[in-house]
């Protein structure tokens, strides 16, 4: 299935993340290298929504929230129709993206070389909170979450280090 909004020709879309209601976020752009929109296809409703701004969604849960990022950086929408708030750095001047939201409300992605986590309050992200000082490296991200009956929360990623950390002690 191809999904593209109605009545634009489309030169590409791609879907970011698919949640368990099958509503899909991805981007679209209307000519070869040329800007990228980004979507969100409500399943139920039929309903192909353009977002505001410009870039991808890579992530989106149940709650109709998503993530994702552009040229700018990471960025968190509370719906399909909410302005998107961008995802602050740790530090000034790093670039940051969106991978991935439960439906707690927690981001998984990357700020600089880091992978990292922002929580979501209401109309207010937490600053990112990083995974222990051995992910700051470069090509270190944090891609999915898992959350497990237990309340124990898995954050899934890719390290560019060879080497094995212990998870009671990831420090």
């Amino acid at each position: 299935v191809t999904l593209v909004p109605p009545g634009i020709d489309v030169w590409e879309s791609q879907v970011g993340d698919l949640n368990e209601l099958n509503d899909v976020g991805g981007y679209y752009r209307e000519e070869l290298d040329g800007t990228p929109f980004p979507f969100y296809y409500d399943f139920l409703n039929d309903d192909f929504i353009t977002l505001p701004g410009t870039g991808y969604v890579s992530g989106v849960n149940n709650h109709r929230e998503a993530v994702g990022g552009n040229d700018d950086g990471g960025l968190y929408w509370s719906t399909p129709q909410a302005t998107p708030i961008p995802l602050p750095p740790l530090q000034a001047g790093d670039s940051t993206v969106g991978k991935d939201i439960n439906d707690a409300g927690i981001i998984a992605g990357v700020s600089g070389v880091s992978a990292v986590v922002w929580i979501v309050d209401g109309a207010t992200i937490s600053q990112p909170i990083a995974h222990g000082t051995r992910t700051r490296h470069p090509d270190s991200k944090a891609y999915r979450l898992t959350d497990l009956e237990n309340g124990s929360l898995v954050v899934g990623g890719k390290s560019s280090r060879n080497e094995q950390i212990d998870p009671k002690n990831p420090d």
